[in-house]
């Protein structure tokens, strides 16, 4: 590769410079670490829009997406023309196409579109747009039959159950509500922190293991932060209810209030919500988020970051608000799959498939747990 390039004014490497036919000969043959020996070899701040991409093309292509997106960070304020800001969308879309998100994928595709669609016919972007809308199609239908299921198997399980009922005490009522936060491994202990003693402790020497992983996967280290947690990431039954007021008719929002990317979330999180909202109870998701706050907080009291007193409130309010907002088990259990579905695909990425997966895990879980053999009411 030679040393001397044709620069432009601006002092970067030319779009007419024969570095380009070297590298457009290595992609043509999938030689994609060349491209990037070659470019990284050049100093950054003489490289052009047009070597950039080579680059983010490069790492797509080698399915390095992260550092696609990275790149395209970087280099986002610098598109400038129609062509530029047409490119930086579908390259953008392209990483989050191969990692199937495919909601994320056409609403960067169809931004492509609108900024230059002579570059995308030329690229042949359609084809890429009709294989997201079918999937999503696909994958909707999908959700709408597992949602259903989900529904029929319980109120099956409940049937089945009607005759053998148990009566939780005031203590094992909270435990049952957050079974499935009870029954999960905490990663940094390869064990669950079980569902047989409300007021579990853990021992002097996974205390420390225990609030440090709270600290990095929650941030949660004392009673503010817990809060925090609580409306930051187990909060979804409001955004829930936002998604089913809106098709509903009754907006709780003026959605144009909504900058770029919350207008993609909120509609996104719209097309979810309308096939599983004739199937959701009248207390909404609200299970997830009761089940999911109780069990963090066991987890704080059982690591020393809450005391007695401030815990125990906080199940107690926590477990009265199941009882407000539910009747039975069957309500509670519907709720507390389909809630987490929709936490899943909000917070990842969108993906329908992934929320379907992960609320047919769970509710295998449940159903063959105690949860539906027992009254709703509590012994004292």
């Amino acid at each position: 590769m030679k040393e001397k390039f044709i620069f432009d004014k601006n002092g970067q490497i030319s779009d007419s410079d024969p570095i380009y036919i070297k590298l457009d000969e290595w992609n043509d043959d999938d030689e994609y670490d060349n491209i990037l020996d070659a470019v990284y070899a050049i100093p950054r701040e003489q490289w052009s829009n047009k070597l950039w991409f080579h680059v983010i093309s490069a790492l797509n292509n080698k399915k390095q997406f992260n550092n696609a997106r990275e790149e395209l960070a970087k280099i986002e304020k610098l598109c400038k023309t129609p062509r530029d800001i047409s490119k930086y969308h579908y390259m953008l879309g392209y990483s989050f196409y191969m990692e199937d998100k495919e909601l994320i994928a056409l609403d960067c595709f169809e931004k492509a579109v609108n900024a230059d669609k002579g570059y995308t016919d030329e690229i042949g972007l359609q084809n890429e747009i009709d294989f997201c809308n079918n999937n999503i199609s696909r994958d909707l239908e999908r959700l709408s039959d597992t949602a259903k299921t989900i529904v029929n198997n319980v109120s099956a399980r409940t049937e089945k159950s009607s005759k053998n009922i148990w009566t939780p005490n005031v203590n094992s009522f909270p435990l049952m509500l957050a079974y499935l936060p009870s029954v999960r491994i905490v990663p940094v202990l390869g064990e669950p922190i079980g569902i047989d003693n409300l007021f579990y402790k853990y021992d002097d020497g996974k205390k420390p293991q225990v609030r440090e992983w709270l600290q990095s996967f929650y941030n949660v280290c004392d009673t503010k932060t817990l809060a925090q947690a609580f409306n930051k990431q187990f909060n979804r039954s409001a955004f829930f209810n936002d998604a089913a007021n809106y098709l509903s008719g009754k907006p709780s929002f003026d959605i144009a209030e909504l900058n770029e990317d919350g207008l993609f979330a909120f509609t996104s999180c719209v097309k979810y919500c309308k096939r599983i909202v004739t199937y959701v109870p009248d207390g909404g998701i609200a299970a997830w988020d009761i089940s999911e706050r109780i069990g963090l907080a066991r987890y704080a009291y059982a690591c020393d970051i809450l005391s007695s007193s401030v815990y125990t409130s906080t199940v107690t309010g926590l477990t009265d608000l199941a009882r407000k907002t539910f009747s039975s088990w069957k309500e509670y259990v519907i709720s507390l799959i389909l809630g987490g579905g929709y936490f899943i695909f909000s917070i990842g990425d969108f993906k329908i498939d992934k929320a379907i997966k992960f609320m047919l895990n769970i509710s295998h879980i449940i159903l063959n747990s105690n949860l539906l053999d027992a009254d709703w009411n509590t012994k004292k």
